[in-house]
């Protein structure tokens, strides 16, 4: 029981190290994890090892959520002009 534990505990270690170094390379998340828990160190020296994929994004560079509500979609003077004109009129 004892050493089980010890191996399931290394295993979610290096899967977690793996998963780590996936992301930083571009590579996939899952990929790295699998790899780092099943083979251990040597699963994580295999994922360092391979080539890189796409970077991750940069902070500012993540894909912004349109939003047609938003008031920067709106003419807002435009809206404002059309209500004073209908109430002078």
């Amino acid at each position: 029981m004892g050493l089980a534990l010890i191996c399931l505990a290394l295993g979610l270690a290096f899967g977690t190290f793996g998963a780590w170094i996936a992301d930083q390379r571009g590579r996939s998340f899952w990929e790295g994890a699998l790899l780092g828990f099943v083979f251990g160190p040597i699963g994580v020296i295999v994922e360092a090892l391979l080539p890189g994929g796409d970077p991750p994004p940069a902070r500012d560079e993540r894909p912004r959520v349109h939003r047609p509500d938003a008031a920067d979609d709106v003419n807002v003077a435009a809206l404002f002009g059309e209500v004073r004109k209908h109430k002078g009129a």
